[in-house]
């Protein structure tokens, strides 16, 4: 998968300059096998790494945060509130407003969806503005296009992707450093056009003696099973809603799953609620039992290929402003003025926002008239998730074991689940991921406390 040479606006005070992307290909990895599972060592067993790669979605102003959920005392009317139209001329899409939230392909069938709704009521000559070059801004742009609509996109990052953020090292190396892995299932022509490998193999947990051990083909299917359970317990014995940290235990679903491998059923249990954290960016305390997040149990599979390859084939013919911030939107029955950080105005026939749900928690763009109240209400009420990202690489690696999940759940840490690339990709290189409010403390770490922070953690997985 390569990018293609093609031209972009770029937004520069009050102009607009050219900026254009070189084209770059990725290699095939040749993945590298290990040995079988180590003995914990002291920390000093860990070398400094290579390189350190980490996100900052939390500090991300475009952003806010990392993925949409359900709390607590919210269900799924709010996502249906979010992507109601106003006037026929703004219209809402992202992966807040999708029924299979916090997915690439639900991003993606969120513009789709916004796009059709346009063209319902649209002229083809229209001018339609898209707020936001991520998935769902641009599968909405892609169908526009194909209307026949003139499309404008607008994009306050310097970049495309939104959460999508493809990396490109100088030797090859691609990777994502936001949509790190996508679910099995997803849209087969996403699947399609984007190298990816199955995230399956050995799951480890440090115990007493050594090292507790299950497929994680195996765990996925158990925890899809308490998924069902809990499913079930909550239609059945719950007059109120709750969150997963109590009603996961109260309602033995953990149990009903059974246990992987060797390990035991509380490791269980905490790893389920660990899964369910990951998919909210939240603590489970605070997810909804009656609404989890979608996707504990599915199978994945990390990209190798740029995800943002397949948004650039989508924006091709469209004009497209990058480091461009709408910060207000203006409509009435006759057409939609956006107003530009820059202080400039664009008046256009209709638009597609498709920013965060984080950006519209924080009120980062103005509407005139102000969003109906039901609209504000699911804003407030959602959730936004928090979800960061650290990737180290070795010179050489410093562990034996070909396990491709390492998990640390139960001990202080704030990262807790570690994706051993070796065996994926071939590549001397750890993903570490935090959610909730892990992720929330690790972005207020400088890279050299948070480098030395990874050392001890990692400390269990060397020999």
């Amino acid at each position: 998968m390569s990018f293609t040479r093609r031209t972009f606006l770029i937004g520069a005070g009050t102009g607009i300059s050219v900026l254009v992307i070189a084209a770059c290909t990725d290699p095939e990895p040749t993945p590298t096998p290990t040995s079988p599972s180590p003995s914990p060592q002291p920390p000093d067993m860990v070398p400094e790494p290579t390189r350190l790669w980490r996100s900052n979605w939390a500090a991300d102003p475009f952003s806010q945060g990392a993925v949409s959920y359900i709390p607590v005392g919210s269900d799924p009317d709010d996502r249906t509130a979010l992507r109601l139209p106003l006037r026929n001329r703004v219209f809402f899409a992202g992966e807040a407003t999708s029924d299979d939230p916090g997915t690439v392909s639900g991003a993606m069938r969120s513009g789709a969806t916004a796009a059709r709704d346009v063209i319902g009521v649209a002229g083809p000559q229209e001018l339609v503005a898209v707020v936001g070059a991520g998935a769902a801004g641009a599968e909405a742009a892609r169908l526009l296009r194909a209307f026949g609509a003139d499309v404008l996109v607008v994009e306050a990052r310097d970049r495309i992707g939104g959460r999508i953020d493809s990396r490109a090292e100088e030797d090859g190396t691609s990777f994502e450093m936001g949509a790190w892995k996508l679910a099995a299932g997803e849209d087969p022509g996403l699947i399609a056009d984007v190298d990816t490998r199955p995230l399956d193999g050995t799951i480890i947990v440090p115990a007493t003696d050594g090292f507790a051990t299950g497929s994680v083909t195996e765990l996925a299917q158990v925890q899809e099973a308490v998924s069902a359970e809990l499913a079930m317990w909550a239609s059945e014995q719950t007059t109120t809603d709750v969150g997963m940290a109590s009603s996961v235990p109260d309602s033995g679903a953990s149990a009903a799953g059974g246990v992987v491998g060797d390990i035991p059923a509380g490791v269980m249990e905490a790893l389920y609620l660990d899964a369910a954290r990951l998919a909210a960016g939240a603590e489970p305390a605070d997810i909804s039992t009656w609404f989890p997040p979608a996707g504990i149990g599915e199978a994945s599979v990390i990209p190798i290929g740029q995800l943002s390859a397949v948004l650039e084939s989508s924006l091709e013919g469209v004009t497209l402003a990058l480091a461009t911030a709408v910060v207000a939107v203006a409509y009435d029955d006759d057409g939609v003025s956006l107003r530009l950080g820059t202080g400039e105005s664009h008046r256009v026939d209709r638009v597609i926002v498709t920013v965060p749900l984080g950006v519209l928690k924080a009120g980062s763009i103005e509407f005139d008239p102000p969003l109906p109240l039901p609209m504000r209400s699911a804003i407030n009420t959602l959730g936004f998730g928090q979800l960061e990202l650290v990737r180290v690489a070795f010179d050489e690696a410093f562990w034996t074991t070909d396990a491709t999940v390492w998990s640390l759940v139960g001990a202080d840490a704030l990262i807790t689940t570690w994706i051993n690339l070796r065996p994926i990709t071939g590549e001397t290189a750890l993903l570490g991921i935090a959610a909730g409010d892990s992720a929330t403390a690790l972005s207020d770490i400088d890279d050299e406390e948070l480098t030395q922070m990874v050392r001890d953690l990692l400390a269990p997985f060397a020999g």
